[in-house]
């Protein structure tokens, strides 16, 4: 096995940077949606309607980390990813063609929230196994770096879809088209997908051994370490939708910074995130993945909510300061976690196992978390009230990789290392 296979890394990034396109352009352009499929008169209620059906999408990722989790342990890791990019294009697709409460009442809602839950089914089985599917493919000493990498395909997916957003909103376009041109990411990602070598891992079970038996055995499932994968996901998923999608909106209404500048923040903030997940992936292969994810947790516990009264208060500055630091907390502690999490799993029950405990966490925590701090903020009319949501899934986040064992690495000094444990 290559130290890092690069097509294999590039082709999987690109693929999941078009499926997370897909999953994406419906926060992005959420405030756009909630008056034309959620007419309530009250525009902040129109709004959490509106996240709500996006907190949806993660709640049928369960189903979509049962359906692709099976397919990726008993056909191929390959076979899942390929699946999974192609069928995400086809509910983007038909959200563009939707009609409005306007048009047809009630069920113009009610189909869109179908289109999200599809597009959750999805997404359940392609993050975590394009994740595994990588990690497979590197050696132990380089999986920081690469899980880093995997990762930024996401933001890159991300910032796609916020500029496509951008100018649809600034030239008055309509809301569809990036809808509708979801279905071309679908089918280059597919054929992308096809295109590449079966995980090593994967195949030495199946070469080896009797796959339906393998799958069918009492190799133990630990649900402690199921905790910690929800955990992890908890955390990573509540402030990534919270930094990256609710504060677009939220910070307008509760400060003195304008949507336009608080979109060009955002956006930079986003290409700094980028760059912290490929940087602290790297250093995670150094300090050890479990270090760095401990540190940026508890960090956060302490930090988050000061920061963010301080960028509540302090204009343009302070915004930018917060968003920074917190994409680079946020960098720190999710970069390492897919070389985390495939330890914790056999790899003949690896996809399902991660997939769906992952999934668990993200719907729980991290999906709903736009909804869950207006809702904080509805109720309280405190500007900050949100802050203790973050703060609550990073504590959940520490728990989940506080007993797990750190190992130290220093490759700058090899011969301090007679072997690599983590």
């Amino acid at each position: 096995m290559k130290e890092i296979n690069w097509k294999i890394l590039f082709t999987t990034v690109i693929g999941t940077a078009l499926e997370f396109y897909d999953f994406v352009i419906y926060g992005f352009l959420a405030p756009i949606i909630a008056p034309l499929f959620f007419p309530t008169g009250n525009p902040t209620i129109s709004f959490i309607l509106s996240l709500g059906v996006f907190a949806l999408g993660f709640l049928a990722r369960p189903l979509g980390g049962f359906v692709f989790g099976h397919i990726g342990d008993r056909y191929g890791r390959k076979k899942a990813l390929a699946f999974s990019v192609i069928l995400m294009a086809l509910p983007t697709f038909l959200i563009g063609l939707l009609p409005t409460y306007s048009q047809i009442g009630f069920f113009a809602p009610l189909l869109l929230v179908n289109c999200r839950l599809l597009q959750g089914i999805c997404t359940g089985g392609e993050y975590n196994g394009a994740g595994i599917f990588v990690v497979e493919h590197t050696k132990d000493h380089k999986k920081g770096f690469v899980s880093g990498v995997l990762i930024s395909g996401c933001v890159i997916g991300m910032l796609i879809g916020s500029g496509v957003s951008m100018i649809v909103s600034s030239l008055s376009f309509s809301w569809r088209i990036p809808f509708l041109l979801g279905i071309m990411p679908g089918i280059l990602g597919y054929y992308i997908r096809r295109s590449v070598n079966e995980s090593p891992a994967f195949e030495k079970i199946r070469k080896h051994q009797n796959l339906s038996q393998n799958l069918n055995n009492r190799t133990p499932i630990k649900f402690l370490n199921v905790l910690r994968v929800a955990g992890i996901a908890s955390f990573a998923a509540a402030l990534f939708y919270f930094q990256f999608i609710l504060l677009n909106s939220f910070m307008p209404q509760v400060s003195s910074i304008n949507s336009t500048d608080m979109i060009k923040i955002s956006s930079a903030a986003t290409v700094g995130y980028l760059f912290f997940l490929i940087l602290m992936g790297w250093v995670s292969d150094y300090i050890g993945h479990i270090t760095l994810m401990k540190i940026a947790a508890l960090i956060t516990i302490i930090f988050y909510y000061p920061l963010f009264y301080f960028a509540l208060n302090s204009g343009i500055m302070g915004v930018i300061l917060f968003q920074f630091f917190s994409a680079f907390l946020l960098g720190s502690y999710i970069s390492p976690s897919h070389a985390v999490m495939v330890k914790l799993f056999p790899i003949e029950k690896r996809y399902s196992s991660i997939s769906i405990s992952y999934s668990v966490g993200l719907s729980l925590f991290g999906g709903t978390a736009p909804m869950f701090a207006m809702i904080l903020y509805h109720q309280t009319n405190l500007a900050t009230a949100p802050a203790f949501y973050i703060i609550l899934c990073a504590a959940i986040g520490f728990l989940a990789v506080y007993q797990l064992p750190s190992a130290t690495t220093f490759k700058i000094f090899p011969f301090f290392n007679k072997a690599y444990r983590q």
